[in-house]
């Protein structure tokens, strides 16, 4: 999952963690994947794999990245909190572009399916009239 919770509320968030990825999946024991900024989803990581500048910084279990680099750790400790408030005045500001960028692909999926449905029909309605063709001219033969 890239950045589930980036457009959700902190409380949205938090419910789709425990009910969603906690409960759901890791409970019928799914591999989950995750990229994002709030860190303190990382405590419960099996491997944490932190990427600064778009290189691996530290990796490994939630212990090992603490004695790695313990003030990257302490950081996301103490922000726990900030970086979900963080989340949400982010949220709040792009929350219309992304519900517009949302809207936008529905209407863009929308419209190829119509295409291509109208392919198809268009496709049948030929061959149909392919086969009226041949069935007129096979019955002179």
């Amino acid at each position: 999952m890239d950045s589930p919770f980036s457009a959700l509320d902190s409380g949205v968030a938090g419910r789709i963690w425990v009910e969603g990825v906690l409960g759901l999946l890791l409970g019928r024991r799914r591999t989950v994947i995750l990229a994002t900024h709030l860190t303190h989803f990382s405590r419960r990581a099996h491997k944490i794999i932190y990427l600064e500048g778009g290189r691996i910084s530290v990796q490994g279990s939630p212990l090992e990245v603490a004695r790695a680099a313990p003030k990257l750790w302490q950081a996301w400790s103490d922000g726990g909190e900030g970086q979900r408030a963080e989340g949400a005045i982010e949220v709040a500001g792009g929350e219309g572009r992304t519900a517009r960028e949302r809207w936008a692909l529905v209407r863009l999926v929308s419209r190829l399916a119509l295409r291509q449905s109208s392919t198809r029909a268009s496709r049948r309605g030929i061959s149909d009239e392919a086969d009226k063709y041949n069935n007129e001219h096979n019955k002179w033969k």
